[in-house]
């Protein structure tokens, strides 16, 4: 009988390491499971992160390459503009300089020589007197008539022949000069600037 017990207790140890085992197998496959699923969901996660970064990353540089190119572009119209302004200055200058008290008598009264009614002359302030007197000379009979001639500060260099009623007048001051010109300087200047 002894062996009987024997018998029987090893017959319930076997079943009891039978089902311990089992429950352990399950408790293990359960586990791998749980792991891989964490895994998983770790490298989907790993996965997104790593794809809005490149998505920012992407983003910012077109962001930094658009800003680049709007100052770029700030940077050349500004310059531009500089060059054009310089360029203008030289050139009223040149043309101040150019239209000395003489050259302005000349110009107005060839203007002049067929105006009937009196007209305003306007010239730069620091030549008004000159001018004034050189007109009275060369065109007295149109001072008769009631040409002025008269001083501006407005007027750097040139003139500004007005009608008296105000229709109609001729500017040839320095600004309107300048404008008349950049439209015509060179090519290479044009490209310069």
């Amino acid at each position: 009988m002894e062996m009987q017990i024997q018998d029987l207790i090893d017959s319930i140890r076997k079943e009891g390491l039978d089902k311990t085992n089992a429950e352990c197998e399950k408790l293990i496959a359960e586990a791998k499971e749980k792991a891989e699923g964490i895994v998983k969901e770790a490298e989907e996660k790993a996965a997104k992160l790593v794809s809005d970064a490149e998505r920012r990353i992407e983003l910012e540089e077109k962001s930094s390459k658009a800003g680049l190119e709007q100052a770029s572009r700030d940077a050349l119209l500004s310059f531009r503009k500089k060059m054009e302004d310089e360029v203008s200055l030289i050139l009223k200058s040149k043309v101040s300089s150019s239209l000395d008290p003489k050259a302005l008598v000349e110009l107005i009264s060839l203007l002049l020589k067929e105006e009937e009614d009196g007209s305003v002359v306007l010239v730069p302030e620091k030549l008004e007197k000159e001018v004034a007197a050189s007109l009275a000379k060369e065109l007295a009979d149109k001072v008769a008539k009631g040409l002025q001639v008269k001083g501006s500060g407005l007027i750097g260099g040139g003139f500004k022949i007005m009608e008296k009623d105000g229709e109609g007048y001729i500017d040839l001051s320095d600004d309107a000069l300048v404008s008349l010109l950049m439209p015509h300087l060179s090519d290479s200047l044009k490209k310069l600037i």
